[in-house]
Order: structure tokens, then sequence, then C-alpha cells
């Protein structure tokens, strides 16, 4: 298990997420690396009492894991809600809708733009049939 220091209030802790794979395993931080063009990275930031995880990139495979990963441990400080920004999404799988499914129902607010993920998150709510 990595150590991460607690996001500071004026400067964003940016979590750049590599493939299982290639995991550097001495790497404490932040973490970057490109895998055939593709790219995830999670911020988290403390905004007014909250914390809010910026997803970018695509939540599908291993990332799945990892956005879990990021999010119980920001849960499990404790004391501020969490909330996850999907705005920079391209897209997500079959697993990564049932973790925002998940988080959904546990209370965390879920933001998203972009058709693909505005019909996801209307999905996870209830607002249409699937």
């Amino acid at each position: 298990m990595r150590a991460f220091s607690r996001p500071s209030k004026s400067k964003p802790h940016t979590i750049n997420v590599l493939p299982l794979a290639t995991y550097p395993l001495a790497d404490v931080g932040t973490l970057s690396a490109d895998s055939v063009g593709e790219m995830f990275r999670v911020s988290v930031t403390e905004k007014e009492g909250a914390i809010q995880l910026d997803v970018e990139g695509r939540l599908a495979g291993p990332w799945v894991a990892e956005l879990k990963d990021c999010w119980q441990r920001e849960r499990a400080k404790g004391g501020k809600p969490v909330s996850v920004s999907l705005c920079a999404v391209t897209f997500i799988d079959d697993a990564g809708k049932e973790l925002l499914k998940s988080m959904s129902e546990s209370g965390t607010e879920l933001e998203g733009r972009g058709c693909l993920v505005r019909a996801i998150l209307q999905r996870i709510r209830g607002h249409f049939e699937s």
C-alpha cells in the first residue's frame, strides 16, 4: 500500500495512476506514466470543507480499482463529505458504472459533463430506465 500525504488547501494532490504491471514499487506521492496513449488521473482537493476527487481519462479496467481505493481512503479519513467530478472522463466500462452506482448509493455526489457521462449518471440515479 502506498502512503500519500493529506491534500493541502492551496495545492491539489494529484495521483497519476499507472498500469498495474508497471508500478514503480518505491514510488510514493505523485505517480505518472503513459501506457499506450491511455492516461488516468485522480486529483484530490479539499474545497469548502469537502474533499473533491477530479477524475480524468478512461474509467475502465484497472483504473476502476484505483478510483475505488482512492475514494475509500478519502472516505475513511472521515469528517468531510467526498464528491467526485467526472467532467474529464472519456469512457466508463461496466465495472466503472457499478463503482459509480455504489458511490452514489453511499451518498457521494457525482458530477459529470458530456453526453456519455451524463447519461450514465442519469441511469445510476434512476432518472430513466436502462
